[in-house]
C-alpha cells in the first residue's frame, strides 16, 4: 500500500512531497453564520472577519461579502448591548414604576367619585407617564 497518494507501487520518487489536504476557504464559514447570541461572541466573529478581510490574497467579491458582514454585525452588536440595558432599567425600576402607578390609580378613582375633570386629566398623565416611560432611559419618579 503506498504511503503518500502520489507514490506508485513500486516505491515513487525519492525527492516527492506527501500529499497535502487542500484546506477550504473560511470565507465561506464566517459569511454564512447564523447571528450570535451574546456581545462576546458578536465582538469575536467581528474580530475573525476583520482579519480574514485584511487579507491581500482575497478576491474582491469576497472582501465585499465579508465588509457587509461586518455592518450586520456592527448593527446587531449595539442591537443587543441597547437590549441589556433596557432589561437592567426595566428590571431597576419595576418596582418604583409599580407604586407610583397604584397610587395614581387610587387618586384617580378618588378623583372620579368627586368629578373633578381637571385633575382626571392631570392624573391620567401620570399614569400614561408611568406606564408607558420608555426603559432606555433612567426613570425619573413623579
Amino acid at each position: 500500500m503506498p504511503r503518500y497518494s502520489n507514490d506508485n507501487a513500486e516505491g515513487g520518487d525519492a525527492g516527492s512531497r506527501p500529499y497535502t489536504k487542500q484546506r477550504k476557504p473560511l470565507t465561506n464559514k464566517l459569511t454564512e453564520r447564523k447571528l450570535p447570541n451574546s456581545v462576546s461572541a458578536c465582538k469575536k466573529q467581528l474580530r475573525d472577519i476583520t482579519r480574514l478581510s485584511q487579507r491581500a490574497t482575497l478576491p474582491s467579491t469576497k472582501k465585499v461579502e465579508l465588509e457587509r458582514r461586518i455592518k450586520a454585525l456592527n448593527v446587531h452588536m449595539e442591537q443587543m448591548t441597547n437590549s441589556e440595558v433596557n432589561k437592567k432599567n426595566a428590571k431597576r425600576y419595576h418596582h418604583v414604576k409599580f407604586f407610583e402607578r397604584k397610587k395614581v390609580m387610587r387618586k384617580l378613582a378618588k378623583a372620579e367619585k368627586q368629578g373633578n375633570e381637571e385633575a382626571i386629566k392631570e392624573l391620567m398623565v401620570s399614569l400614561n407617564y408611568t406606564t408607558y416611560y420608555p426603559d432606555e432611559q433612567k426613570y425619573i419618579s413623579l
